[in-house]
């Protein structure tokens, strides 16, 4: 099958005249799929880790509705903030949401002032850690289906959010 799918590609390809290597793009060399690229990307927080590796929140203990994601977006920053270079980033972090533009440059993220709403925080709300780690301009590591976002004090763990 996976064959096939490489041929369909490569063929899609020489139609469109891109140089492009599909199997590299859906497989490992080992054959298993490829992790997703952090562009193009929702991401759910599953834990929230702190400095000495002591593991502060897990998805399973949030409250009912309480929602920490990233979208790396492949849009340009044009599009979403005039003035700013990089791509759009949308955040939602319980109960807030926003934006902002980022830009990567090796295994770290440069974002910009981070736009959001003004809702009151609950008590229980992990907004200004998950929101510390974004202003942070942290390192970021893809392993399979999960980013960790490393600052000095916290790492965010992550992973595809198959809904989105």
């Amino acid at each position: 099958m996976r064959s096939i799918v490489a041929l369909i590609l490569t063929g899609l390809c020489s139609l469109l005249l891109v140089n492009c290597d599909p199997v590299g793009d859906l497989f490992t060399q080992d054959g298993n799929p490829a992790s997703p690229p952090l562009r193009g990307t929702a991401w759910r927080l599953t834990a929230l880790v702190d400095k000495d590796d002591t593991t502060r929140i897990r998805r399973d203990s949030l409250s009912a509705g309480a929602h920490y994601t990233v979208s790396f977006t492949s849009t340009p920053a044009a599009s979403c903030f005039p003035s700013r270079s990089g791509h759009c980033l949308t955040f939602s972090a319980h109960p807030n949401t926003g934006s902002a533009t980022y830009t990567v440059d090796g295994q770290t993220l440069s974002v910009s002032e981070l736009q959001t709403t003004f809702m009151g925080r609950p008590p229980d709300s992990k907004e200004p850690e998950f929101l510390g780690v974004l202003r942070s301009g942290p390192s970021y590591r893809i392993d399979g289906n999960t980013v960790q976002l490393r600052s000095d004090s916290t790492t965010l763990m992550l992973e595809a959010d198959s809904t989105k």
